[in-house]
């Protein structure tokens, strides 16, 4: 089940932000890119996006905390979380907050791909019942 969406792609490495934003938008996808959470952030002040990929290691703010903050502004917005060091800590908190996924780099594409295109069809899922519910 293949869906289109609008994504945020967060990294503060140029050439892993840049491979990520390849390979999401030869599936279709509309990508938008920013170099750390504080920048992700003030894009989501101004633009609904339909699945966040997000490092978790980043030096302006950990990918968990931009997690966080992204839960105190909206709860349903898909956060798949990538990282190069995975920590059993870290994957607990992510958990805690509802990441969609914690994956582990190097990611592969086609596993990138289908991960974030659950998350899209999560989130049509949660807009289309909060529509029926409002």
């Amino acid at each position: 089940m293949r869906s289109m969406g609008k994504l945020l792609v967060v990294d503060d490495d140029p050439l892993v932000r840049a491979a990520l934003c390849r390979m999401l938008a030869r599936r279709g996808h509309e990508v938008h890119p920013a170099s750390g959470g504080r920048e992700a952030l003030a894009q989501l002040e101004h633009m609904v996006f339909d699945a966040v990929v997000s490092d978790i290691s980043m030096p302006d703010m950990d990918g968990v905390d931009f997690l966080a903050a992204i839960r105190a502004r909206d709860v349903k917005v898909p956060v798949v979380l990538v990282t190069g060091i995975p920590e059993l800590t870290t994957a607990m908190r992510a958990v805690e907050l509802g990441a969609f996924r914690y994956l582990a780099k190097p990611v592969e594409p086609k596993v990138l791909g289908e991960t974030v295109e659950e998350a899209i069809v999560a989130s049509e899922r949660a807009r289309r019942a909060q529509s029926t519910v409002a």
